[in-house]
């Protein structure tokens, strides 16, 4: 999968990468269509680029708490964006794989 600039699967990518993970809950916030988010999701989710955590269930919430995480081959890819437009790359949160 090819990410592009100012597409939501790029915008994504960059969000989980700064933030080290993101609560699938959070989707929802999005300034997108939230079936279209979920659809970019599976793909880079099938493209091996972000990783999904389940934790235990939660008393309050009565649910596991599902986060999503960038995959080394994420990096890779979002590297490869930032050399194609010419731009440094951010410095990033430590990545977290465990809730």
């Amino acid at each position: 999968m090819r990410l592009y600039q100012n597409s939501i699967a790029f915008r994504l990518m960059v969000d989980i990468e700064w933030y080290g993970n993101v609560a699938y809950r959070t989707l929802k916030i999005y300034p997108y269509p939230y079936e279209s988010i979920k659809d970019t999701i599976q793909k880079l989710i099938r493209a091996g680029y972000i990783g999904v955590v389940k934790g235990k269930k939660s008393k309050t919430l009565r649910q596991s708490v599902k986060s999503l995480h960038i995959t080394p081959e994420g990096r890779k890819a979002l590297q490869e964006l930032y050399d194609r437009l010419g731009r440094g790359r951010m410095k990033h949160a430590p990545v977290v794989y465990q809730l």
